[in-house]
């Protein structure tokens, strides 16, 4: 079954441009990821500094596995500063869908 996550950000103020420009060269860096569907990543319409994911990968254990190369982790490490919280992290089984296998 397809794995989804949605994820919410709270830049530290006005560090959210900073903050999405590391969130999407992590999106560049999974476009080799065959198991990496969708990676989307955008800001908050009234709220620059509120930056949301959007992922989606052919299992959960596909997902994980993707966090543990040293590429990753340097992404992993490059955004953490930037944070003053998160809104949240809600993983899901996605179902189907424009842009997704048939098969959910």
């Amino acid at each position: 079954m397809t794995y989804g996550l949605f994820t919410g950000f709270t830049a530290r103020r006005g560090r959210g441009a900073e903050l999405l420009d590391a969130l999407l060269a992590a999106a560049d860096a999974l476009r080799a990821d065959p198991a990496c569907l969708h990676y989307v990543v955008g800001a908050g319409e009234d709220d620059p500094d509120a930056v949301w994911v959007w992922e989606a990968w052919t299992d959960r254990g596909a997902h994980d596995a993707a966090l543990e190369p040293p590429e990753a982790r340097a992404a992993i490490a490059r955004a953490r500063p930037l944070l003053a919280g998160s809104a949240g992290q809600t993983p899901v089984r996605l179902r189907g869908g424009k842009g997704l296998p048939a098969d959910g």
